[in-house]
């Protein structure tokens, strides 16, 4: 009896199953489509959730157009971004500014990369962890605090870094106080924001495919050993 074609129909059912479709997450970050200057506010979105930053004082020297290196170098922030959109907020030192990011939708455990950053960034009620960044990229409870650097080749310009916010969010607030006086009083802060989401999963008909499929290996196993 020849079983060479019902090996092919195995590996075509065992495609169509899924079965090398791997479980677990993967971190995506935010899609700036637009960053107004004047109306102090971004938009963009996070694999389909609509991402909002507001607060006083964002800058109109983002990227939206996806070609950012800022976020590239694997030694400080995680995971290292080839290309990326980002936008400014800036710390002043004479005073306080704070700023909102709002979800479409509840996210876990947000992060985010942090560059540039001579400022204590304070996060009112929420834990941080850091990820990964320079030794004076430092985060204790509320805070991140950077220091200043210029230049602080490669990376630019101060520390940098990636915080996660422990817990879920449908919107998280942050204030931003320069550590000393800065250039015109302001400190630029670059920022990008991500999280990480599950791997899709095979649908329940591939399941079934699957299923099929097992049971072809086991009665050609049966058929091998007659």
């Amino acid at each position: 009896m020849r079983i060479r074609p019902l090996y092919v129909a195995l590996a075509v059912m065992l495609s169509l199953a899924g079965i090398d479709a791997r479980a677990g997450t993967t971190t995506l970050f935010t899609d700036w489509t637009t960053i107004d200057a004047s109306a102090d506010i971004a938009s963009g979105t996070l694999n389909g959730i609509s991402v909002s930053l507001t607060g006083f004082d964002i800058y109109g020297s983002g990227v939206v157009d996806g070609t950012s290196t800022r976020f590239s170098y694997g030694a400080v922030f995680s995971p290292a971004l080839a290309f990326s959109d980002w936008v400014q907020v800036t710390g002043p030192f004479t005073t306080t500014f704070t700023y909102t990011v709002a979800f479409g939708s509840p996210v876990t455990d947000p992060i985010m990369h942090v560059g540039s950053l001579a400022s204590t960034l304070h996060f009112p009620g929420t834990t941080l962890t850091k990820v990964s960044g320079e030794t004076n990229f430092v985060v204790s409870g509320s805070d991140v605090t950077g220091e200043i650097l210029d230049p602080n080749p490669p990376y630019g310009n101060d520390r940098n870094g990636t915080i996660l916010l422990n817990g879920t969010f449908t919107s998280f607030n942050f204030t931003a106080h320069a550590v000393g006086p800065v250039n015109i009083d302001r400190d630029g802060i670059a920022i990008q924001i991500g999280a990480a989401f599950p791997d899709p999963i095979p649908a329940p008909g591939a399941i079934v495919l699957g299923g099929i499929g097992m049971g072809l290996v086991n009665w050609l196993r049966r058929r091998r050993a007659i």
